[in-house]
């Protein structure tokens, strides 16, 4: 006899229950720890330093900005392939345009990224073509911009000789209180983000990702959710090209390419699912920061550099791994 049959409750196991519900939250903040620990252990003392902390967060600001953005169109259920190029294309815009001044250059920048964004978003949302391919056909037009800009080689000044003024590369390269002014960028947009999310547009991401049928349905605005969506994504795109510019001092046609794929994997590994509907900030962030301490490790304990993707990649996977079982 069982102990149903028996008429006795069976035990519940309070930790799968507990697994259960916060799951999207605790898969990034154990693939998180795991990883910490492991660079602490493995680097001999190397990791935890101060100077090596602010180099991560250095690298990671970048990153973090860029993730957002890919954090917020993988809600909706698509992907978004142009967030590399639009990186590059901001850096050589503001670059180039350093002869108008600093705000200016700033501003067109922001505004390559915004078209870059809004032609995504209405081909995706119009016309409801398949982010993939959308993406990454924008993605080859953008490129071919950022070429033409540059001639396909890194500037370090506008076409009339004007260089990159010396307050813009120390506030790449400053810090305050002990950290990255560059971090505090990171932050500002986390809180821009978080802001969005609890808005009108930013609470119907998560619905529309879900069940876009659904949605419809209950008279949700899809087509000006995805537009915003994918606005928002190159926007913030193009503000790590500025940071990048800030950072190394140039705009190069092809400075994103590597954030492209480590922005989709800092997003699947903070627990979001790629069919869209789920996800949370703190696991991106999370996400972005497992990716920073990671490829900190490699090389700190002199893995090849043809190695660290290989590494990289297999974290991926399993990452993935642990989004398909929570979801099944």
């Amino acid at each position: 006899m069982n102990n149903a049959e028996a008429g006795i409750a069976p035990v519940k196991n309070p930790f799968a229950s507990i697994w259960s519900r916060h799951s999207a939250t605790l898969q990034p903040v154990l693939v998180f720890v795991v990883i910490v620990v492991a660079a602490a252990v493995l680097s001999n003392g190397a990791f935890a330093t101060p100077a090596n902390l602010r180099n991560l967060l250095f690298q990671g600001a970048i990153l973090g900005v860029c993730a957002l953005g890919q954090y917020i169109v993988v809600i909706t259920g698509g992907i978004d392939l142009s967030v590399g190029t639009t990186i590059s294309l901001s850096s050589v815009i503001f670059v180039s345009s350093m002869g108008l001044g600093v705000v200016p250059a700033v501003a067109l920048a922001l505004a390559g990224g915004l078209v870059v964004g809004l032609l995504n978003g209405a081909l995706v949302a119009f016309l409801r073509l398949p982010p993939f391919v959308v993406t990454l056909a924008v993605s080859q037009i953008a490129f071919s911009a950022a070429q033409i800009i540059t001639d396909g080689a890194a500037i370090d000044r506008a076409p009339d000789g004007t260089p990159i003024p010396e307050g813009v590369t120390q506030f790449g390269s400053a810090l305050f209180l002990g950290l990255p002014v560059t971090s505090y960028v990171w932050v500002l947009a986390i809180g821009l983000v978080v802001f969005y999310l609890r808005t009108r547009s930013g609470r119907f991401l998560f619905p529309v990702g879900g069940n876009e049928r659904a949605a419809r349905i209950s008279a949700i605005p899809v087509t000006r959710v995805r537009l915003l969506a994918y606005a928002a994504c190159s926007v913030l795109a193009a503000v790590g090209g500025l940071l990048f510019s800030a950072r190394i001092g140039s705009g190069d046609p092809v400075a994103g390419t590597p954030y492209l794929l480590d922005s989709i994997a800092a997003v699947v590994i903070g627990g979001a699912s790629l069919f869209g509907g789920s996800g949370t900030i703190l696991g991106t962030i999370l996400g972005v920061l497992t990716l920073g301490v990671l490829s900190n490790l490699t090389n700190l304990v002199g893995i090849s550099p043809t190695m660290q993707q290989a590494v990289k990649g297999v974290v991926i996977i399993l990452a993935v791994f642990l989004n398909t079982l929570r979801r099944r």
